[in-house]
């Protein structure tokens, strides 16, 4: 599974304090009445006795809302083995609530969140991709995921999908952007590794000879880009005009706008005329 497509999230950023965490992910595989097994980092912890009975909840991509939760507090692990049992097509996504968590109790950056699915019987179907780890930062300021830890309200990076503030914008984390911008979503690629660069930005990797070429995921976070001019707004793509600048008109058929056109050409025509009809008169009385 793509970790990028990922996220964990806490309603409550305090330190040491209970929250209740939003775990969402995009499944690759499915199997009906597939079992889902989330591991918590070692700083994220659960009050004795925590209540499996109300400790989860299904919220998107599950058959039922009330799941049958197993919580291994050695471990940390909670298993999930209802969620999917009335499913017969692979959820678009999968968001579950887990109730009554305890916030690690400095503000660190946790260790990452495990997400793994079995058949009914036990068999692995997906594991969540070690990279980038899916964890939460509690130096910074929500929404922001990745910031300035001097100064937490300056994000680098966003949740994806278990929040609606998933658009990075001038070191912002908007659910909505600006007039004049549209929304893109975030975008995954497979490059190849020759042509990649390294997490950090300070070098290329190079193209290994003895292994042929590589391939890596590359994720383009979801962000706001401008509208194309003439589009004072637009909707899907920067030329997906929704409104226009002044003087534009606005084709519905293919959502373009087209610049106005007034006909002068009858009036310019009749003034001529007249013109010349001016002059005739004026040469003829002369004569």
């Amino acid at each position: 599974m793509n970790a990028a497509l990922a996220a964990a999230v806490p309603s409550f950023m305090e330190k040491g304090a209970p929250a209740n965490y939003t775990v969402a992910f995009v499944p690759l595989n499915f199997e009906t009445n597939m079992k889902i097994l989330f591991t918590f980092p070692p700083e994220i912890s659960f009050p004795t006795p925590w209540n499996a009975t109300r400790g989860c909840v299904g919220v998107r991509g599950l058959s039922q809302p009330e799941l049958a939760c197993i919580l291994n507090p050695n471990t940390k692990t909670i298993l999930v083995t209802n969620g999917l049992a009335a499913s017969v097509s692979k959820p678009d996504s999968i968001e579950v609530h887990f109730l009554d968590v305890r916030n690690p109790t400095e503000n660190v950056k946790t260790s990452g969140f495990q997400i793994e699915t079995f058949t009914a019987d036990g068999y692995a179907i997906d594991v969540l991709a070690p990279a980038p780890p899916v964890f939460v930062n509690f130096y910074c300021t929500f929404p922001c995921m990745t910031c300035n830890e001097t100064v937490s309200t300056v994000c680098f990076t966003c949740y994806p999908d278990a929040t609606p503030f998933i658009y990075i914008y001038k070191s912002k984390c908007l659910d909505t952007c600006p007039a004049g911008m549209w929304q893109s979503a975030a975008i995954v690629e497979e490059v190849e590794v020759s042509t990649a660069i390294t997490s950090s930005g300070a070098a290329a990797v190079l193209y290994n000879p003895n292994k042929g070429a590589q391939w890596e995921s590359r994720t383009e976070p979801a962000t706001c880009r401008p509208c194309k001019a003439p589009c004072a707004t637009c909707g899907t793509s920067a030329t997906d005009c929704l409104t226009c600048v002044p003087k534009h008109i606005r084709y519905p058929v293919d959502n373009t706008c087209y610049p106005e056109i007034h006909w002068y050409f009858p009036f310019l025509a009749a003034a001529a005329f007249f013109s010349v009809i001016t002059v005739l008169i004026g040469c003829c009385a002369r004569t």
